[in-house]
């Protein structure tokens, strides 16, 4: 999993979350560095292996998280994502299911909520 939020301690709390539920997770703290790890992903995809999911706070500094993703998605096929955000925009709501998000959750995040999204993507993969 690939979490991506300015917000260290939310980034914290769900690397707990997933951590305990059996996951491997590695967290960015801006687009701009999501936006490296996943271009460095679609270069070289034998020597990193491809994210199960991809979790974005849609504000965050740097690159938009949703134009990280639609660059993403056109370079290296569908990476699967999960959207959060404090706001819930519509605009922004449509923009992600545009993009074919898994989910869009609104912050606060409830773990319950946050696990069945990731493992019903996990599964999809296999």
């Amino acid at each position: 999993m690939l979490i991506a939020d300015d917000d260290p301690d939310l980034c914290e709390l769900l690397t707990a979350v997933l951590t305990r539920s059996g996951c491997a997770v590695l967290t960015f703290p801006s687009g701009s560095d999501l936006f490296a790890y996943v271009t460095s992903w679609t270069l070289d995809p034998k020597r990193l292996r491809k994210p199960d999911v991809i979790i974005v706070d849609v504000r965050m500094p740097g690159f938009a998280s949703l134009e990280v993703l639609r660059g993403a998605n056109s370079d290296a096929g569908k990476l699967p994502f999960v959207v959060m955000s404090a706001h819930d925009d519509p605009q922004t709501r449509r923009l992600a299911e545009k993009l074919d998000a898994l989910a869009f959750l609104r912050k606060p995040i409830h773990s319950g909520e946050l696990l069945a999204v990731v493992h019903a993507a996990s599964e999809t993969r296999l």
